[in-house]
């Protein structure tokens, strides 16, 4: 794809007026209205002697000649009126081009002449824009690219939308007061992004690791790593702390042993489809603390070997169905710290090998009735520090090899009769710090492994006789800052009873005898 043509991933910010243009850079559409594209490179025009050369007429009226052979060679596309085509005698006119801008141009086509100090190149780069001098242009952003990044300590803030705002800025002078197109300006942030990392990280620091908090910033591709020339023996990719915005289409196409990439602690909202193609023997995936906000279907289908996903302190609202279905080998997904507001069914489906699930501080206030079916390998679930008001029914459903249930710092207030049956292994369950203010017979119905219980900092003033009968494996009830502890514990016997660290056992009436009760 031509330079010009806009590259739409790397340029959100709308600096200029977009330029549309097809594959082809002769169909490429010039910003000035009125002015037809005419390339002398499709010219039929006789090679005789007296058209060897194409006469320009420059700013101030200055004549020119430039080798037609040049023209053809740079693809030179002129902007001529209409009545101008085929005459080969007329002077061609480009009034934004003076003498001095021409022999910068001539100076580059004939011996390929870039000036060294950059308010020039950048010129250069502008007349380049305006006549569409295609070869030209990539070279020179390519130049430009490199003359900025070795100074780049001029960025104080490091993004692809403060870049290309720089960008746009430092490029604005152009041919006449014309503007370099979005297209332009995106391919110089994006080579400047790439040239930045290729500075910043060696061969040697990727493979010890030392290209942590380095300020990498852009959009990660493929092109980052055309500067190391064997991949095959790099087996860890660590790039966290810095300010990477996204993961393009085959960014890792070159590390096909990878078994570890992390990217935490940067700046990532968007994932490409295809960012992780050929990747598959990657194991662990790590993107704590990013701004991602959706998780899309497909997003991690190829990596068919990854154990450990994380995915914690994003900014995630919604998962597409099926977001994780092919990874049959996953056996931890870390999902805590985001804005998940519901589990809805068929999220976590295909997650056959699933041993832990971190859900904790989202915002979830409730799940399907069988969101979790298809776990059947889960034995740690945290869902704590949400929002959930009850416990419902129907609601842990599909979780036969689950012990830990953490259910911390959430809403509850009401738990249904047999909420709990089907976890049959389940020895953890953890429901402190809500608001349960009495506990009814039934409710911790088909737990028969439960060693322990953990109801502290609720609102419990009482429990119904039998509460417990169905806890034949119970062995320690904590009800520390509960109502019913300071009800019960009064005088000499609160005293004894905080120094035993258990209650008498008449206070408690139904609660078996072997169980430890903790206030």
């Amino acid at each position: 794809m031509c330079t010009r043509c806009v590259i739409r991933s790397l340029a959100p910010l709308h600096v200029h007026t977009m330029l549309l243009c097809s594959q082809d850079r002769t169909t490429c559409r010039m910003p000035l209205l009125l002015l037809i594209v005419f390339s002398l490179l499709t010219s039929s025009a006789p090679t005789s002697a007296g058209n060897n050369t194409i006469r320009l007429q420059l700013a101030g009226g200055a004549i020119v000649h430039l080798e037609r052979s040049l023209a053809t060679k740079y693809s030179m596309v002129l902007r001529i009126a209409a009545e101008d085509i085929g005459n080969t005698e007329k002077a061609i006119p480009i009034p934004l081009i003076d003498s001095n801008r021409f022999r910068l141009v001539s100076k580059y086509m004939e011996h390929r002449v870039v000036p060294v100090d950059l308010q020039t190149l950048v010129d250069m780069l502008n007349i380049a824009d305006y006549l569409d001098i295609g070869a030209m242009m990539d070279h020179l952003v390519d130049v430009i690219a490199k003359v900025v990044v070795n100074d780049f300590d001029r960025f104080p803030t490091r993004s692809v939308s403060s870049v290309l705002v720089r960008m746009a800025s430092l490029t604005a002078r152009g041919a006449g007061g014309s503007y370099v197109s979005d297209g332009v300006i995106a391919a110089l942030t994006r080579r400047l992004a790439m040239l930045y990392f290729q500075n910043q990280c060696s061969v040697h620091q990727l493979i010890t690791h030392e290209c942590l908090c380095k300020g990498i910033w852009g959009h990660l591709s493929a092109d980052w790593f055309t500067h190391i020339f064997s991949t095959t023996s790099l087996q860890v990719l660590n790039l966290d702390h810095n300010s990477v915005e996204a993961i393009t289409g085959g960014a890792f196409s070159r590390f096909n042993n990878l078994t570890h990439i992390s990217l935490g602690y940067n700046q990532i909202h968007l994932i490409e489809m295809d960012a992780f193609d050929g990747l598959s023997s990657l194991q662990h995936l790590v993107l704590f603390r990013n701004q991602l906000s959706l998780i899309r279907a497909g997003t991690f289908d190829v990596l068919t070997s990854l154990v450990n996903l994380d995915l914690n302190r994003n900014q995630i609202q919604s998962i597409e169905r099926g977001a994780f279905s092919d990874l049959s080998s996953l056996t931890t997904l870390h999902l805590g710290g985001n804005k998940l507001r519901s589990v809805t069914k068929g999220v976590l489906s295909g997650l056959s090998s699933l041993t832990e699930l971190w859900l904790y501080s989202n915002q979830i206030q409730s799940n399907d009735e069988g969101a979790f079916a298809g776990l059947r390998s889960l034995s740690k679930l945290l869902l704590l520090s949400n929002q959930i008001q009850a416990i419902r029914k129907g609601m842990f459903d599909g979780l036969p090899l689950l012990e830990t249930l953490c259910l911390y710092r959430n809403q509850i207030r009401t738990i249904e009769k047999g909420a709990f049956v089907g976890l049959s292994q389940m020895t953890r369950l953890g429901l402190s710090f809500n608001q349960i203010e009495t506990i009814e017979r039934g409710v911790f119905d088909g737990l028969p492994s439960l060693t322990t219980l953990q109801l502290a900092n609720n609102s419990i003033v009482a429990f119904e006789l039998g509460a417990f009968d169905d806890l034949p494996s119970l062995a320690t009830l904590v009800l520390k800052g509960n109502p019913i502890c300071r009800r019960s514990l009064t005088g000499a016997k609160r005293a004894i009873s905080v120094m035993l660290g258990m209650f008498q056992r008449d206070l408690f009436a139904g609660i078996p005898s072997h169980v430890t009760v903790r206030c």
